[in-house]
Protein backbone atom coordinates (compact mmCIF):
# COMPACT_ATOMS: atom_id res chain seq x y z
CA UNK A 1 0.00 0.00 0.00
CA UNK A 2 1.22 3.50 -0.81
CA UNK A 3 1.99 5.75 2.16
CA UNK A 4 1.94 9.54 2.03
CA UNK A 5 3.52 12.02 4.40
CA UNK A 6 3.80 15.81 4.42
CA UNK A 7 6.89 17.65 5.60
CA UNK A 8 7.86 21.33 5.68
CA UNK A 9 10.76 21.96 3.32
CA UNK A 10 12.10 25.05 1.59
CA UNK A 11 12.87 24.98 -2.12
CA UNK A 12 16.66 24.72 -1.79
CA UNK A 13 16.37 21.70 0.51
CA UNK A 14 13.75 20.13 -1.74
CA UNK A 15 15.96 20.48 -4.80
CA UNK A 16 18.92 19.01 -2.90
CA UNK A 17 16.74 15.99 -2.01
CA UNK A 18 15.88 15.26 -5.65
CA UNK A 19 17.84 12.57 -7.45
CA UNK A 20 18.16 14.87 -10.46
CA UNK A 21 17.71 18.62 -10.03
CA UNK A 22 15.12 20.43 -12.16
CA UNK A 23 16.28 21.18 -15.67
CA UNK A 24 18.15 24.48 -15.84
CA UNK A 25 18.04 25.06 -12.08
CA UNK A 26 21.81 25.54 -11.84
CA UNK A 27 21.79 27.83 -14.89
CA UNK A 28 19.35 30.16 -13.15
CA UNK A 29 21.49 30.58 -10.00
CA UNK A 30 22.96 33.95 -11.09
CA UNK A 31 19.47 35.20 -11.93
CA UNK A 32 18.10 34.13 -8.54
CA UNK A 33 21.02 35.81 -6.76
CA UNK A 34 20.56 39.06 -8.70
CA UNK A 35 16.80 39.10 -8.06
CA UNK A 36 17.26 38.29 -4.37
CA UNK A 37 19.43 41.39 -3.96
CA UNK A 38 16.98 43.62 -5.83
CA UNK A 39 15.09 46.10 -3.65
CA UNK A 40 11.93 48.09 -4.49
CA UNK A 41 12.88 51.15 -6.48
CA UNK A 42 15.98 49.52 -7.97
CA UNK A 43 16.31 48.36 -11.56
CA UNK A 44 18.45 45.41 -12.61
CA UNK A 45 20.19 46.05 -15.95
CA UNK A 46 21.13 42.92 -17.91
CA UNK A 47 23.40 43.14 -20.94
CA UNK A 48 22.56 40.20 -23.16
CA UNK A 49 26.04 39.50 -24.53
CA UNK A 50 25.76 36.31 -26.60
CA UNK A 51 22.46 35.22 -24.99
CA UNK A 52 19.16 35.87 -26.73
CA UNK A 53 16.74 38.27 -25.08
CA UNK A 54 14.07 35.59 -25.16
CA UNK A 55 16.26 33.13 -23.21
CA UNK A 56 17.11 35.78 -20.62
CA UNK A 57 13.45 36.71 -20.15
CA UNK A 58 12.52 33.04 -19.67
CA UNK A 59 15.26 32.62 -17.06
CA UNK A 60 14.22 35.82 -15.26
CA UNK A 61 10.60 34.62 -15.10
CA UNK A 62 11.57 31.13 -13.90
CA UNK A 63 14.01 32.50 -11.30
CA UNK A 64 11.45 35.00 -10.00
CA UNK A 65 8.90 32.20 -9.56
CA UNK A 66 11.48 30.10 -7.70
CA UNK A 67 12.23 32.83 -5.17
CA UNK A 68 8.64 34.07 -4.99
CA UNK A 69 8.92 37.65 -6.28
CA UNK A 70 6.92 39.38 -9.01
CA UNK A 71 8.95 41.23 -11.62
CA UNK A 72 8.37 43.20 -14.77
CA UNK A 73 10.92 43.81 -17.49
CA UNK A 74 11.51 45.88 -20.58
CA UNK A 75 14.29 46.99 -22.87
CA UNK A 76 16.12 50.30 -23.06
CA UNK A 77 17.47 52.08 -26.16
CA UNK A 78 20.84 50.35 -25.82
CA UNK A 79 19.23 46.90 -26.04
CA UNK A 80 19.75 46.05 -22.36
CA UNK A 81 17.02 44.29 -20.41
CA UNK A 82 15.69 46.19 -17.40
CA UNK A 83 14.08 44.22 -14.56
CA UNK A 84 12.25 45.66 -11.56
CA UNK A 85 10.08 44.41 -8.71
CA UNK A 86 6.34 44.94 -8.80
CA UNK A 87 3.49 44.52 -6.34
CA UNK A 88 1.11 43.44 -9.08
CA UNK A 89 0.17 39.77 -8.97
CA UNK A 90 1.11 37.64 -11.94
CA UNK A 91 -1.57 37.55 -14.61
CA UNK A 92 -3.21 34.15 -14.95
CA UNK A 93 -1.64 32.03 -17.64
CA UNK A 94 -3.66 31.53 -20.77
CA UNK A 95 -4.83 28.04 -21.49
CA UNK A 96 -3.71 26.75 -24.81
CA UNK A 97 -5.67 23.98 -26.42
CA UNK A 98 -3.79 21.73 -28.79
CA UNK A 99 -6.50 21.83 -31.42
CA UNK A 100 -9.15 24.39 -32.17
CA UNK A 101 -12.57 23.04 -31.34
CA UNK A 102 -14.80 22.85 -34.34
CA UNK A 103 -18.53 22.39 -34.49
CA UNK A 104 -19.69 19.10 -35.97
Amino acid sequence: MVQFSTVEMDEATRNAELATPPQGYANRAPYREALTGLKPGQVLVISAGDESHRAIKFRINDASKEIGVNVLYGENKDGDILVWLTDQPRPPSRRRNGKAQTEA
